[in-house]
């Protein structure tokens, strides 16, 4: 029995019955017991995952009774083998379906001629006259089927960028992105950074978004003799350098941190943002970062102590009250607001399956909360970025400039829109200014 394999078909039955993320139900099943090729099990979670709608379209066809009456755990071993036989030219069609038809003997006995008659029958779909859907007649169901992704985010990206930008956003979130690190360059130098990397093996490339992030890919000629993880390297160990993606560095350099700041992270967790502006402030002031959630607070808490930043402080609050109490307090505030997450369907595949159609009203809703909360921190003459990680235009400059309109003591200053066609994540950056007194001032959502 392979093992990588059994891990992975593990992984993924256990998501499909309580509906775990992806990137947590890996971490947990890579700890259970030692994995020959852990970077095996994540590709195979990862990419089954993010081919779920297309995995699902071939094979309702190709199963006499249709997917929904089809039992999860032979449902999730069919699309581990057809998977590998689309999308893994490294694995010989043979293998696919072999070690396929082994998961079934081990879990679901009986079931073995159904496995291998299905994926023998998925390697000659295309004589079989099945296909994708029409793309002139059908263009968003063919979009969905093609790559994955619920109908109603494409009706929303359609509405919102047309439909030949919503076809080459889809085709961006395909192509992978390389690691990024955050450099301390208070500390290091980035150009010494840089080359201790390159000599543990790793290609180094520069960020057109941070001067602090460097872009990595392992070399593969010394993939061998210099086989260390980025967390392995002394500049890790030693808190000089921490991953963190160039889009989510460039939030926390938009803040403008300087030393003896005091500044509120009003949703701060993991921390990322957080330590990025406390390095910016060379460890001198005050920063206030909330979570409403103990567990990641406790997660700031470890990345804290490992980065040596003790000016930040995280707590356990609900930013909506984070200015009782601190009213007109800190000079800078950062918003990094909940969000539908569209911008990050790369890093997350399973935000591809939500159905947005749904009212969204109480997402804006407490965007406009945490807004009104954060400029009743802010001092007068402070500066307030707000953040998300979508590309939903609805959540970021519809809604800040319906926020504006009713608040005339916040001035925009600047706002950015990144895009996945443009190579990067999406990531939405809007920067304000207070410039009244807002105490008495109550925000009244429109309908």
């Amino acid at each position: 029995m392979d093992q990588s394999r059994e891990a992975a078909y593990t992984i993924l039955l256990n998501m499909e019955k309580s509906g775990g993320y992806s990137n947590l139900e890996v971490k947990k099943g890579l700890e259970k017991k030692d994995i020959p090729s852990p970077d095996l099990v994540r590709r195979l979670v990862y990419g089954v995952t993010e081919k779920r709608i297309y995995l699902d379209y071939y094979l309702d066809k190709l199963l006499a009774r249709g997917i929904k009456e089809t039992k999860p755990a032979l449902l999730t071993i069919l699309r581990l083998g057809a998977y590998q036989l689309d999308f893994m030219d490294s694995v010989p069609d043979y293998a696919a379906i072999s070690t396929s038809v082994e998961l079934c003997k081990k879990h679901i006995k009986g079931m073995e001629k159904l496995v291998n008659g299905v994926l023998r029958g998925w390697q000659k779909k295309e004589e079989k006259g099945i296909s994708l859907p029409d793309e002139k007649k059908e263009p968003l169901e063919y979009l969905s089927v093609k790559y994955s992704c619920h109908s109603s985010i494409l009706e929303l990206l359609k509405e919102q960028y047309g439909l030949d930008r919503t076809r080459k956003i889809l085709e961006a979130l395909e192509e992978p992105k390389a690691l990024a690190i955050r450099v301390n360059t208070e500390a290091v130098d980035i150009e010494k950074a840089k080359e201790e990397l390159e000599e543990e093996g790793f290609l180094v490339l520069e960020s057109a978004l941070s001067n602090r992030v460097l872009l990595i890919e392992r070399d593969k000629k010394l993939e061998e003799s210099k086989a260390k993880a980025i967390t392995e390297t002394h500049l890790y160990t030693e808190g000089l350098i921490s991953i963190q993606s160039e889009e989510s560095c460039l939030i926390a350099d938009t803040v403008e941190a300087r030393p003896d700041d005091t500044i509120l992270d009003m949703c701060a967790a993991p921390g990322g943002k957080t330590f990025a502006m406390a390095e910016s402030m060379k460890v001198k002031g005050e920063i206030d970062a909330l979570d409403i959630y103990p567990h990641r607070v406790s997660l700031m808490e470890e990345g804290k102590k490992r980065l040596g930043l003790d000016i930040v402080h995280p707590k356990v609050m609900d930013g909506r009250d984070a200015w009782k109490g601190k009213e007109e307090y800190y000079e800078k505030v950062l918003i990094d607001a909940p969000c539908s997450g569209l911008g990050v369907m790369r890093k997350k595949p399973e935000i591809k399956y939500k159905d947005v159609s749904e009212d969204l009203q109480e997402l804006y809703l407490l965007q406009r909360e945490l807004l009104e909360s954060g400029i009743k921190a802010l001092k007068k003459g402070g500066r307030l970025v707000y953040s998300t990680c979508t590309i939903n235009k609805k959540e970021n400059h519809l809604l800040v400039q319906e926020f504006l309109q009713g608040c005339p003591v916040i001035s925009l200053i600047s706002e950015r829109q990144l895009m996945p066609d443009e190579g990067y994540d999406g990531f939405y950056i809007a920067v304000m200014e207070k410039n009244d007194n807002i105490r008495k001032y109550i925000i009244v959502p429109k309908e």
